[in-house]
């Protein structure tokens, strides 16, 4: 193995542990949910504004943080800064007196969370072989898409038995172990395949963002969609009458087989591109949606849950392939963050809406505003996306 390669699949392994590591902490939440709105006796549209309070908090600094990581060559300091953040607030979280304070610390969890994707993805994007980038973006999706079955096993398991006060207290342990090893793995190699000109080499103009408006706007109408489904599927499986358990179980079925759509998408969209890809699973996320409105047993439900998790999960990597291709390679961490703010930060608002709205309407609604959003995702997809030169570089 060349120096080259110890590099790259060193690069691969930090961010992924990291991807793991950050992507659990915020995903905690929506995992112990039932329980925390049961202990502090949370309606559906306050339990849903924690989980907004935390992803609304987390994209809206990733611009800033994609700014500065475009100025600055000192990535795995910044990255490993956010995951002591992380650390420090789940501490904090585990000692919450009262609703206030809770969302207060979930949302300092945020801004440690708003690190990971526009530093890690920027340095991703720098790998210039396309295949190899795509096959790299996958991989270190799936590594944080395998964070959230993993919370959830944890949760529905230990934090019914042990309380979900523990759970923090144990993650944030390790999420500081983590911290510590990245720094390892990858603090005084990444110079060596991260070469950028200086941030001043061009001006950063409208149209570098513009152009990514069809994208943006799918990017915002699927965050809503995973935010909504993560946060209310053991609701609706619990209201249906399955155990609590066994609803996290569910989920964790539902976000194993999407973590493998991921880790398989790189390749899929070598062989058909970024917008057959993303048409595929739109078009899949919307039809399992209506049918799930259709059901009322939870049981049966659960292969529908565990197909809507494989098109749901599996799609980001391809979304992110598109964008390190189209952004403005001095600006890569930038676009980043900007996509971060204004797709899924614009997302964060649907736990909040669709608790509401399940207030009033019930929880079976949850499923009919995804299978909408998923449609007109669906829909800009087949319209304004193109497919890349897929087979080249």
């Amino acid at each position: 193995m060349t120096n080259k390669q110890t590099l790259f699949h060193r690069i691969i392994f930090g961010s992924s542990i990291a991807h793991f590591a950050n992507d659990l902490s915020v995903m905690l939440i929506s995992a112990t949910l039932p329980l925390v709105a049961q202990e502090f006796q949370l309606n559906y549209a306050m339990a849903g504004l924690i989980v907004t309070s935390i992803i609304l908090l987390m994209n809206i600094l990733q611009t800033f943080v994609g700014y500065i990581a475009s100025r600055t060559d000192k990535l795995i300091p910044l990255l490993v800064s956010g995951l002591i953040t992380i650390s420090a607030a789940s501490f904090l979280v585990s000692l919450s007196a009262d609703y206030i304070h809770l969302i207060f610390f979930q949302s300092l969890i945020g801004v440690g969370a708003s690190v990971y994707h526009p530093v890690s993805y920027s340095l991703l994007s720098n790998i210039h072989r396309i295949r190899d980038r795509r096959k790299a973006l996958g991989y270190v999706t799936a590594s944080g898409d395998s964070a959230v079955p993993f919370a959830f096993l944890v949760s529905g398991f230990l934090a019914p038995l042990f309380g979900w006060r523990t759970i923090y207290i144990l993650w944030g342990s390790a999420v500081l172990i983590t911290a510590f090893v990245v720094f390892y793995v990858i603090g005084k190699c990444y110079e060596n395949v991260y070469n950028r000109s200086t941030f001043y080499a061009n001006k950063f103009v409208i149209k570098d963002i513009s152009k990514l408006t069809p994208l943006i706007l799918i990017v915002f109408l699927l965050a809503a969609n995973y935010r909504v489904i993560s946060s209310f599927t053991v609701f609706y499986l619990t209201d249906l009458g399955m155990p609590f358990e066994s609803a996290n179980l569910t989920v964790v079925f539902m976000m194993i087989i999407g973590t493998i759509g991921a880790a398989l998408s790189g390749t899929l969209t070598n062989k058909i591109g970024e917008k057959n890809v993303t048409v595929t699973f739109c078009v899949i996320l919307t039809l399992t949606s209506i049918i799930t409105t259709s059901i009322d047993n939870a049981y049966l439900l659960i292969p529908i849950i565990c197909i809507i998790g494989y098109s749901l999960v599996g799609i980001w990597p391809t979304l992110y392939s598109y964008i390190a291709k189209a952004a403005n390679k001095n600006f890569v961490a930038l676009t980043y963050g900007m996509i971060f703010t204004l797709g899924w930060g614009g997302g964060a608002l649907f736990p909040y809406v669709a608790g509401m709205i399940a207030d009033f309407l019930g929880l079976k609604s949850i499923y009919l505003i995804v299978a909408i959003l998923s449609f007109m995702a669906t829909v800009i997809a087949y319209l304004k996306l193109e497919n890349s030169d897929f087979l080249t570089n």
